[in-house]
């Protein structure tokens, strides 16, 4: 299975329910069949760390995540470093940041 999220609100704004993507809050989900995930347009927010923390966290047969980020930054570097430290329940997971659009 392969989801696509596609970010439209260019706000760099935490709405209050931010909490909602805790992954505590997931505690009996598993995303069971989730192979890939490609994130287009993708804002570095808090929002969007926590999703992608919950994804890996949550995805036992993940391959990789795909981010095309909306405008290259210079912290892409480091997000990318961040996002290596995540919990990740398949030992395959990869995160691909993918800083020309190629895979759109």
């Amino acid at each position: 299975m392969e989801i696509e999220v596609v970010y439209y609100d260019n706000s760099n704004d935490d709405p209050p329910s931010l909490e909602s993507l805790e992954e505590e809050g997931f505690s009996d989900v598993i995303f069971s069949h989730l192979r890939e995930v490609k994130l287009k347009r993708y804002l570095r927010t808090k929002r969007g760390m926590r999703l992608i923390k919950l994804i890996l966290a949550k995805s036992p047969v993940l391959i990789r995540i795909l981010i095309n980020p909306l405008y290259v930054e210079s912290g892409a570097f480091k997000t990318l470093a961040k996002l290596s430290k995540f919990q990740q329940a398949s030992p395959k997971a990869k995160v691909v940041y993918d800083m020309d659009g190629s895979f759109d």
